[in-house]
């Protein structure tokens, strides 16, 4: 079952940073026991770190940064056993979205998009968040057999519905990459 309470630390790297220096880096940054490391491996280089034991203070050798504490909101399909690194893959998207809209992006999220997603093959599982706090934001993790699943035609069917084209406007700071578990991850515990 995945956890209740999550820390998410986003960690961007320049461009042309080695795969192999992102990934030390990372395993560098991993607090301890709880929290799990990702890679990215679309849009752009950096690391994802989640886990149960707080939010990771970045070093100075990453560009930028993003951090918050996220409560689950829904996971998909329910009662399934979800755990994070056992997927080969992990999109990962976070988005913030104004108070005034945030019920109904979260009916969206939760009624049509999280299902709709889970009906494209390869699409494993889906886990919502809602980050807490006054920085409010999403976060949504999908387990993929694959990075190139969201670029094939029918992920984009099932996502370009009437009702995400009438919310768009109301997301912001999006956040949205494909990463996978580093090979080393010395803390894959979820244990609370």
């Amino acid at each position: 079952m995945p956890p209740g309470t999550l820390a998410a630390t986003w960690l961007f790297a320049d461009p042309e940073t080695p795969a192999e220096e992102v990934q030390s880096r990372a395993l560098a940054a991993v607090p301890g026991p709880g929290t799990l490391a990702f890679e990215q491996v679309t849009g752009g280089r950096g690391a994802l770190l989640i886990g149960t034991n707080g939010l990771v203070e970045p070093a100075e050798a990453w560009r930028e940064s993003r951090a918050g504490r996220f409560a689950i909101r829904s996971a998909y399909p329910p009662g399934a056993d979800i755990i994070l690194d056992r997927s080969p893959f992990l999109l990962a998207v976070r988005l913030s979205v104004p108070e005034i809209d945030r019920e109904e992006v979260r009916r969206w999220l939760d009624q049509e998009h999280s299902r709709s997603q889970l009906g494209v093959a390869g699409t494993h599982w889906y886990l919502g968040y809602e980050e807490v706090g006054a920085d409010h934001t999403f976060l949504n993790l999908w387990g993929l057999a694959a990075p190139q699943i969201i670029e094939t035609e029918a992920w984009e069917r099932a996502r370009d519905t009437e009702w995400r084209a009438r919310l768009l406007g109301a997301m912001h700071l999006v956040d949205r990459a494909v990463y996978r578990p580093l090979p080393f991850n010395p803390s894959a515990s979820y244990e609370e």
